[in-house]
């Protein structure tokens, strides 16, 4: 699999937040560097002779050294950190946006031999269970026979599959979660039981839902997969308790 660092616009990106923060550190070091001169410098006259000098050659005239023309210059250093640093915001942003992108792309092309892999677990959770079973099986029959067992006890108390809060069931369950949750996704339209409200349904009501709809409600224990038809339990019958005038005062 080609990592998220191979990518072109990924290397263009990083190159582009490289030049900012580089921009950034430069424009910091000046910021320092004008900082200490306002503080050095005494209030002298700048040199209006060298700049048009240098204006009228062509050439380029020398900043100011004055306090004045230093805190001219500081402003605009200011001005440049502000605008680098928001950049730099945007630029993260936009890698941001590029990992998402490129996380969605692979994701969706793994899907496929992680659900493959997510029961392989399954098989063998099944086949340590029924192993762990016969060996468990094996010692109680030396025992029932009237035999001292002398046989290790292989056992842990987090793979006690007759536990259901060891490590090993939860573990279990949570894999027949994921496992009916990654089936709910791929299928097109699913019947299920509501065991919450939401929205006009009561609990109890059986409604067609999408894949990923059902997947979410079934995920968070607000519904349960049903081959029952859609139906509507019976909704309570709304009474008023208010009176007319005439009837208060008869």
């Amino acid at each position: 699999m080609k990592t998220i660092f191979e990518h072109a616009d990924y290397q263009a990106a990083t190159e582009q937040l490289t030049q900012l923060c580089e921009g950034h550190a430069a424009a910091a070091f000046e910021e320092n560097a004008l900082l200490a001169q306002l503080t050095d410098q005494p209030d002298t006259k700048p040199s209006a002779l060298d700049r048009a000098r240098a204006m009228l050659t062509g050439g380029t005239p020398a900043p100011r050294q004055d306090r004045a023309g230093l805190q001219v210059r500081l402003d605009a250093c200011r001005e440049s950190l502000a605008l680098l640093g928001q950049a730099i915001t945007e630029q993260r942003q936009v890698m941001s946006g590029l990992v998402g992108a490129q996380s969605a792309t692979v994701n969706a092309a793994q899907r496929e031999p992680h659900t493959k892999a997510a029961q392989g677990i399954k098989t063998a959770l099944a086949g340590l269970r029924d192993a762990m079973q016969a060996e468990q099986g094996i010692r109680a029959e030396i025992a029932a026979g009237g035999y001292v067992c002398n046989l290790e006890p292989l056992e842990r108390p987090e793979l006690n599959f007759a536990d259901s809060e060891a490590t090993i069931t939860r573990f279990a369950r949570d894999i027949d979660s994921y496992l009916l949750h990654d089936e709910l996704q791929g299928t097109k339209t699913v019947n299920v039981r509501l065991l919450f409200g939401t929205g006009d349904s009561l609990p109890g009501d059986v409604v067609t839902l999408t894949g990923h709809e059902a997947a979410a409600l079934v995920r968070i224990g607000h519904a349960e997969q049903t081959r029952d038809k859609p139906s509507r339990v019976t909704r309570p019958v709304v009474t008023s308790y208010g009176q007319t005038m005439a009837s208060a005062l008869s």
